[in-house]
């Protein structure tokens, strides 16, 4: 007896066990197909992955870097010296040797202007890059004393052992102490004038010589006498 396969099994005259056979080879297909159009949006996927990863990781060398970078003292701008020390100039008739102070909010060619005290005397930089000192605070290259590679030359004449430097503590220590004993000696002296014209009847006599002629001169004019007590 021959097999004979159901009717309902044969569909175009193809067999349903070839069916069966083509169904998942089809299905493989499609799927292939279906990631061949997919792969080119999918393909920024693991690019981006990486990249995460990568950025994950350089996370804590860019945190510790910034805070690194904040925590790290900003070089503060140098200050100029408040004062110099002047030594070695020869002559005591331009008053040059001791401390030049500094004048505040005043510069010439973007440097600081100094001023020597009790005296008007400036010591600032000139046009040509020099170091001068003059009576007049200007920037020309035209100086009383100018600095010179070789040293400096004051009113023409080289003068090598005349030297300028930043004033130190014991330089101010010794300044204010000299101050100190030069006002004692002004108050003296006062105080001696005043016991000299305490002294006597008439203030005629204890007074300096240039007083002495314009008082004379005054009396004079007006007719006056000096009476006895006064």
């Amino acid at each position: 007896s021959s097999f004979v396969e159901p009717r309902s099994a044969v569909r175009h005259g193809v067999p349903s066990h070839t069916m069966a056979v083509r169904r998942p080879g089809i299905a493989l297909w499609a799927l292939l197909g279906l990631l061949a159009v997919l792969r080119p949006s999918l393909s920024f996927l693991a690019p981006l992955n990486r990249r995460a990863a990568l950025s994950a990781a350089l996370a804590p060398l860019v945190a510790s870097g910034a805070a690194m970078a904040e925590e790290a003292p900003k070089k503060k701008k140098e200050r100029p010296p408040e004062a110099l020390m002047a030594e070695g100039y020869p002559s005591k008739a331009v008053p040059l040797n001791g401390r030049w102070s500094i004048v505040f909010g005043k510069k010439l060619n973007g440097k600081p202007v100094y001023k020597k005290d009790g005296e008007k005397m400036f010591l600032m930089s000139n046009e040509c890059g020099e170091f001068q000192i003059d009576s007049v605070a200007k920037a020309s290259c035209d100086g009383f004393g100018v600095k010179k590679e070789s040293g400096w030359v004051i009113d023409g004449k080289p003068v090598p052992d005349f030297k300028v430097r930043v004033a130190t503590k014991d330089d101010m220590n010794a300044n204010l102490a000299y101050s100190a004993a030069k006002l004692d000696d002004i108050v003296n002296e006062e105080m001696a004038k005043m016991e000299k014209q305490s002294s006597v009847d008439t203030f005629r006599g204890t007074m300096d010589d240039d007083n002495e002629e314009a008082g004379d001169r005054l009396l004079k004019k007006m007719g006056a006498k000096i009476i006895k007590g006064m």
